[in-house]
């Protein structure tokens, strides 16, 4: 269980990810993720495992807390663990390539070897921002798509003898070109592993998803090639929604699943997230846990159990948020705890809805809120309409169960006193820096 002096000392930032000491695994793994970690590392240490894994998840789940335990964990081993490379992808978005640091990293483990065929191949690969998938790279230079090369193959033979024998030469130079970049980074990674004692090589993602959408599929792409290296595991953390889109979105209209595209070359998944049924106390310690030496506390079970708002990161930032409202000088007024933890959820989980809703007027915090409730409303004052809102937030479904839910008393008898509560809330948090 987490030390809460510790935390609240200020030895450690609630709001970063977990870091690689034991001391703070221990201090901070609220969720108990460490289990996970070690389980995924003696997974990546088994003869069948697969060159490629996945840990997925959401922005806020806790992929990167994760990463580094594993990273804790294998450093235990000692030389009997993975030799890693670490890579923040993020970082390395505005530079020359996602690519190279992977390279470079590499480059270190192999010491002095001296290996000239292999880094000109490697590095041209890496300076020309490969990004290859052999059908589209091959065919990218003419401007035709996979769909297309019968139709351009029928064009040119009728027209040129000659043109079409050319084209498919230099798609066999490329294509040679890709096989032998293949077989140069399984040197390197041999020559590592040698250099390293016979460890094996962990390369491990993180915050790909991040990235532009075209870097992104850039760097799946170039690395892809690289997949098959014996003693060479590659692990990719990533929000699996937003890559697959990624892809849907480069590959439109040509049939390609974004899904489908990251099933093939990440085999092996491992999600993070939070069940309502089955992790109730995990996500009432989270919350105790965030709320520090607070004495205000909330019953769990007015929080929606929805995937969306169950995101570890906004449960804390939630709570954080609640505890500074109980030390501010709204607290006095005597805003329900319930009331004040929902209104930090629907700003950490829908901030552009709740700068809508947020207003010094009840009139119209209710007239946004009736937008909700309108078959419950039995009579509607034509003089005081609901406020229209985007489409957008009516038909998302996650909002719509959320403002019903937690916002209920909107209906009831004493709806004047219930106003005036979300109101006092609101203007709360405002002085603790919401909108």
């Amino acid at each position: 269980m987490a030390n809460q002096d510790q935390v609240n000392s200020g030895k450690y930032s609630i709001h970063d990810p977990i870091g690689e000491s034991i001391e703070e695994i221990e201090t901070r793994d609220v969720l108990g993720r460490r289990h996970l970690a070690q389980n995924i590392l003696k997974r990546l240490s088994e003869a069948d495992c697969p060159n490629v894994v996945g840990v997925y998840g959401g922005w806020g789940t806790g992929k990167t807390s994760l990463k580094n335990m594993l990273k804790r964990y294998n450093a235990e081993l000692a030389g009997r663990g993975f030799c890693i490379a670490d890579i923040d992808a993020w970082k390395y978005e505005s530079g020359d390539g996602l690519l190279i640091p992977i390279i470079v990293h590499l480059k270190k483990l192999t010491g002095d070897g001296d290996l000239p065929d292999v880094w000109k191949l490697i590095a041209k690969r890496a300076v020309a921002a490969a990004g290859i998938a052999i059908a589209d790279g091959l065919l990218s230079p003419f401007k035709v798509g996979p769909s297309q090369i019968g139709d351009v193959y029928d064009k040119l033979s009728s027209r040129d003898d000659q043109s079409y024998k050319a084209i498919l030469e230099q798609w066999e130079r490329q294509a040679d070109e890709i096989e032998q970049t293949e077989q140069a980074f399984k040197k390197l990674v041999e020559c590592a592993v040698q250099t390293q004692g016979g460890r094996r090589i962990l390369i491990c993602v993180d915050n790909l998803d991040r990235c532009s959408p075209e870097n992104v599929v850039r760097l799946l792409e170039s690395v892809k090639v690289f997949f098959n290296a014996p003693n060479c595991t590659w692990l990719f953390a990533v929000d699996s929604d937003v890559v697959a889109g990624y892809i849907n979105k480069k590959y439109q209209d040509t049939g390609v699943d974004g899904y489908s595209y990251l099933d093939k070359i990440i085999p092996e998944q491992y999600h993070l997230s939070l069940s309502p049924a089955t992790d109730r106390k995990t996500i009432e310690a989270l919350l105790r846990y965030a709320i520090g030496k607070s004495q205000i506390q909330f019953e769990i079970d007015k929080i929606p159990q929805i995937p969306k708002v169950l995101v570890p990161r906004r449960l804390i930032k939630s709570a954080r948020k609640f505890a500074d409202f109980y030390k501010g000088r709204f607290a006095a007024i005597g805003v329900p705890p319930e009331t004040v933890m929902s209104l930090c959820l629907l700003y950490h989980t829908w901030p552009d809805f709740y700068q809508r809703l947020s207003s010094a007027s009840e009139e119209h915090i209710r007239r946004i809120l009736d937008n909700f409730f309108l078959e419950d409303i039995q009579t509607v004052n034509s003089s005081k309409k609901n406020i229209p809102l985007r489409e957008a937030f009516l038909k998302d479904s996650e909002l719509m169960y959320f403002i019903r839910t937690v916002f209920s008393g909107v209906k009831s008898d004493s709806t004047e006193k219930y106003m005036r509560e979300i109101l006092n809330g609101i203007q709360g948090l405002r002085d603790e820096g919401l909108p």
